[in-house]
């Protein structure tokens, strides 16, 4: 069996897709200013790392 692998650039390119559409669909049904919601992102991004949750980033 053949497994497909990704390069970081890749798996780094899909997450950016998703988060953007993440921030839209919350700030379409919150009107939470978007900068604001990649702030809240990207603090919890910076806790996870800390604590080790988040591998490869």
């Amino acid at each position: 069996m053949l497994e497909e692998s990704r390069s970081s650039d890749e798996i780094e390119e899909t997450n950016v897709v998703y988060r953007d559409e993440l921030v839209d669909f919350i700030n379409s049904i919150t009107n939470i200013a978007k900068t604001i919601i990649l702030t809240v992102l990207d603090e919890e991004d910076q806790y996870m790392n800390q604590i080790d949750l988040i591998e490869g980033f």
